[in-house]
C-alpha cells in the first residue's frame, strides 16, 4: 500500500491533556466531547479509542509506541481539529534523505509523561498505521527560515513533497504557526478512496480532513489511471457519477462540502488484467529499470505470470523432448525458444526483485544472495514478501502502473 500521510496541528501541552491525561482520567474523553462538539458517531469512536488505549501496555511484544499510543494520539487529534492530508509526502522521508534534518523535530521523549521517557522511540515513521515525527512551533519556525538558506534542505524537502504537495505542506506549517502550534505526522489516520472521496474511511474523523490534499490525490490518481489505460491501449471508459469534496473559496472555514460530479472511470478489471499488466510492464518499459520501487502486489502478479509461462514450457517439454517429436525440427525449435525465454527473463526478473527490495527499504544488491545455494533463494523470497517501508522512498518513485 502507499502512504496516507496526515499532519495534525497540536501543541505539546495539548498532547498531554488530550491523550495522555485521558488514559489516567476516565472523565477526560467526555470533557473533550463537550469542549469540541462531536456527533454521536465520532463521540463513540473517541470513547472506544480511549478504552483501547487504557488496555494497551506502555511497551511489550505487541508493538512499539509509534504504532499504538503515538498513533492513538494522532487519531484523537483528528477528532478535535482540522488536519492536512498529503499522499506519500512525509517529513520522515526528508529525514531519510537528510539525517541532520532531525534538528527540525522534537524527540518523543520530551513529549510523553515521565514514566514513559525510557521507551525506545523511532521519532519518525517506520511503517503504516504509525505516528511519525513531531515538529514543534520552534521547529517549524526554524524549518521555514532554513529552507530559504540551506540548499541541501531545500533539495531534500522538494524531492519528498512533489506532485503539488509542497504548497499544501507550507500552508499547514503557516496555519499551525499562526496559532503557535506544532505539527504531528501520522499515517493512515484517514484512507481516502480517490475514485470516490465520499467513500473515504479512517480511524479518525474524516470530516476534519482539509479537502485540498484529497483533491490533489484524486487528480493524480485519475491521471495515473488514464496513463495506465493508454499503456494498455484501453480506450473505452464508462462515466459514473461520484461524490467529490470541494471548498467554497468564499467560505473556507466551512470545510469540505459534497457535490455531484461526472468523471470517467475505467471499466472494471479483474485478476487477468492485473496479472497480464504487471507482466507486460516488467518486460517492456521496466525491462532494465533497476531504480525506483515496485509495489508488493505488482511484483507477485509479475512473478505469478512468469511462473505460469514457465509451467507451460515444462508441460510442453514432455512432448517435445521425450516424446516422438524429440528428434524433430519442432523439438529443436522448442529447446531454442525455451532457452531464449529463460535468458531474456534474467534482466527483468532481477530488475523487479531490486525494485521490490527498494520498496522494503533494503539495498537491491541483496539479490546477490540468490547465488548462495538453497538458503540464499529462500532468504531473498522472504525479503521480497516484506511490506513497504518509509525508508524505501530514498530509492525513488514507484515504476509500476
Amino acid at each position: 500500500m502507499g502512504w496516507d500521510i496526515t499532519y495534525h496541528p497540536i501543541t505539546p501541552e495539548e498532547l498531554q491533556t488530550w491523550y495522555f491525561q485521558g488514559l489516567q482520567d476516565a472523565q477526560q474523553p467526555a470533557q473533550l466531547i463537550q469542549a469540541f462538539p462531536l456527533d454521536d458517531f465520532n463521540a463513540d469512536k473517541l470513547q472506544k479509542l480511549f478504552v483501547e488505549g487504557r488496555k494497551t501496555p506502555i511497551e511489550g511484544p505487541w508493538g512499539h509506541f509509534e504504532c499504538t499510543h503515538g498513533f492513538f494520539a494522532a487519531i484523537v487529534a483528528s477528532f478535535l481539529r482540522d488536519y492536512t492530508y498529503l499522499r506519500g509526502a512525509a517529513f520522515s522521508f526528508v529525514l531519510e534523505k537528510l539525517p541532520d534534518a532531525v534538528q527540525y523535530t522534537t524527540a518523543w521523549r520530551e513529549l510523553v509523561p515521565p514514566q514513559w521517557q525510557g521507551l525506545p522511540f523511532a521519532n519518525r515513521l517506520t511503517e503504516n498505521y504509525n505516528v511519525g515525527a513531531y515538529l514543534s512551533p520552534d521547529n517549524l519556525r526554524q524549518l521555514r527560515a532554513d529552507y530559504a538558506t540551506r540548499p541541501e534542505l531545500q533539495a531534500a524537502v522538494d524531492s519528498v513533497f512533489g506532485e503539488g504537495t509542497l504548497p499544501l505542506f507550507w500552508q499547514a506549517v503557516d496555519e499551525a504557526l499562526q496559532h503557535n502550534r506544532g505539527l504531528l505526522e501520522a499515517t493512515e489516520v484517514i484512507e481516502p478512496t480517490p475514485q470516490d472521496l465520499s467513500a473515504s474511511t479512517g480511524y479518525g474523523d474524516v470530516q476534519h480532513c482539509r479537502p485540498e490534499g484529497l483533491h490533489l490525490y484524486a487528480e493524480i490518481a485519475q491521471r495515473q489511471l488514464q496513463e495506465a489505460l493508454r499503456a494498455f491501449g484501453e480506450s473505452e471508459t464508462t462515466t459514473v457519477t461520484r461524490e467529490v469534496l470541494f471548498v467554497d473559496p468564499d467560505q473556507p472555514e466551512q470545510g469540505a462540502k459534497a457535490t455531484r460530479a461526472s468523471t470517467p472511470e475505467p471499466k472494471a478489471t479483474g485478476w487477468r488484467r492485473q496479472l497480464c499488466g504487471a507482466y507486460v510492464r516488467s518486460i517492456t518499459r521496466n525491462y532494465r529499470r533497476f531504480d525506483g520501487r515496485m509495489h508488493r502486489a505488482e511484483f507477485w502478479w509479475f512473478a505469478l505470470c512468469n511462473f505460469i509461462i514457465f509451467l507451460a514450457f515444462m508441460l510442453l517439454g514432455g512432448l517435445f523432448t521425450e516424446g516422438p517429436l524429440s528428434h524433430s525440427l519442432l523439438g529443436s525449435l522448442y529447446v531454442g525458444v525455451y532457452g531464449l525465454y529463460l535468458l531474456a527473463m534474467v534482466v527483468p526478473t532481477l530488475a523487479a526483485e531490486v525494485r521490490r527490495l527498494h520498496d522494503t527499504g533494503l539495498s537491491g544488491w541483496l539479490v546477490l544472495l540468490n547465488l548462495i545455494p538453497y538458503l540464499g533463494g529462500l532468504i531473498v523470497l522472504i525479503l521480497l514478501a516484506m511490506p513497504a517501508k518509509p525508508s524505501g522512498a530514498k530509492y525513488g518513485p514507484y515504476r509500476d502502473g
